[in-house]
């Protein structure tokens, strides 16, 4: 066990692991380390000091930070579609060949003569074409809603149904109608109204007498009453 602990890798006195030894062989905190990032001489893409990367390199040969990049974006002389010298993309180029921004677009929205149903100067489609064939932007539609002569039930010149006929039998909208809520008279049984009769004298009564009852003792807790009284 303590063999094993004295060969091991991150904390014996010579590890032979890549981070904490004294001279590790890994690539980050070696004396002279061979990896990429932190070694005198690296041979990686980032830090070394003559890297072959694309990125951080005295002459990388990558698209974006070499000195002559062959790349898209920040090349001198780049072939790329929307920052080139001459692009030849759809939208930054200088003659664009694709449908919205080039001279003469082939699309439907942007064109000189769309062919589309929308935009086209002669469109076939049914909502803003010149003669449109459908049923709600027809010259004659055939539909129910639209139609000269409707055959629907809330449209029609006579409807047949129960809310907006000429005579309606439902109970809510109808002439004379039958029902509890809407009826002319409605009917209250007798001993009904001789009980709310009493009720109502009962409580008039008990609320004079309860005012009556309140009246001498407020009379004699006000403040001006007792001189009033007095005089």
């Amino acid at each position: 066990y303590i063999a094993l602990m004295i060969r091991g890798d991150p904390a014996s006195d010579k590890p032979t692991g890549d981070l904490a030894s004294d001279k590790p062989t890994g690539d980050l905190a070696s004396d002279k380390p061979t990896g990429d990032l932190a070694s005198d001489k690296p041979t990686g893409d980032l830090a070394s000091d003559k890297p072959t990367g694309d990125l951080a390199s005295d002459k990388p040969t990558g698209d974006l930070a070499s000195d002559k990049p062959t790349g898209d974006l920040a090349s001198d002389k780049p072939t790329g579609d929307l920052a080139s010298d001459k692009p030849t993309g759809d939208l930054a180029s200088d003659k664009p060949t694709g449908d919205l921004a080039s001279d003469k677009p082939t699309g439907d929205l942007a064109s000189d003569k769309p062919t589309g149903d929308l935009a086209s100067d002669k469109p076939t489609g049914d909502l803003a074409s010149d003669k449109p064939t459908g049923d709600l932007a027809s010259d004659k539609p055939t539909g129910d809603l639209a139609s000269d002569k409707p055959t629907g039930d809330l449209a029609s010149d006579k409807p047949t149904g129960d809310l907006a006929s000429d005579k309606p039998t439902g109970d809510l909208a109808s002439d004379k109608p039958t029902g509890d809520l809407a009826s002319d008279k409605p009917t209250v049984p007798k001993h009904l109204k001789t009980r709310i009769n009493d009720y109502k004298y009962v409580y008039y009564k008990s609320s004079i007498q309860k005012f009556l009852s309140l009246e001498p003792y407020t009379r004699a807790r006000s403040t001006t009453a007792p001189h009033i009284y007095h005089e």
